[in-house]
């Protein structure tokens, strides 16, 4: 009898094992699939693409077909060549919809035509913005804060700017060789006072 109880414990004991086992992992699973930010941010899209199709509905019903097939998962650019991985688009999947040009971020069309000549499937997205590409929350992926120890944090605006002189030196002959009149007059700024207090002796530009 002594035996046969034993037994029995022990078998409990597996099952029990086993069923808090298939709990944490159904919780992980869960919190995975749910609970990150990325999942976060593009259900949010999901909502804004839906209520572009249900506006659209009303007026034409073909125009709406379709808009909100999305896929959810974890989006990213490989660049080689340029050292770096982005997945920024896993929070930002409304970067290059023109519909999104009004929405909040991170869902916001990027201004202006800059993806026009810098496609985000050959530039990624830190190579201009800063930031850590690789990252899929938002603290780590602006890399501002002191306790992300990221050397190259998100560049706001107007201090993006200084990104165009990684790739463009036209822009450091001077005001003719910007893109617009009046254009860049921070990256100008910086330019002026780098050279008129001989920044370059201690400093790497570029």
């Amino acid at each position: 009898m002594k035996e046969e109880r034993y037994i029995q414990r022990a078998q409990w004991a597996v099952l029990t094992g086993l069923a808090l086992l298939f709990i944490l992992i159904c919780a992980a699973w869960i919190r995975e699939g749910t609970g990150r930010e990325w999942s976060k941010a593009q259900s949010g899209y999901v909502h804004l693409l839906k209520k572009y199709q249900d506006s659209l509905l009303a007026e034409d019903y073909l125009l709406a077909e379709g808009y909100s097939d999305f896929e959810k998962g974890i989006f990213q650019v490989n660049l080689p060549q340029l050292k770096r991985v982005d997945r920024c688009i896993s929070c930002h999947n409304g970067i290059e919809d023109p519909r999104m040009e009004n929405a909040p971020q991170p869902h916001r069309t990027h201004p202006g035509d800059f993806l026009e000549n810098h496609p985000i499937r050959e530039y990624g997205c830190t190579t201009c913005h800063g930031g850590q590409g690789r990252a899929l929350t938002r603290l780590d992926a602006h890399g501002q804060a002191p306790e992300t120890h990221w050397p190259h944090p998100l560049l706001e605006e107007p201090y993006i700017q200084a990104s165009c002189g990684k790739c463009h030196l036209s822009v450091f002959e001077g005001p003719a060789a910007f893109p617009e009149p009046g254009s860049m007059e921070v990256f100008q700024r910086g330019r002026y006072l780098f050279s008129r207090e001989g920044c370059l002796g201690c400093h790497k530009a570029r």
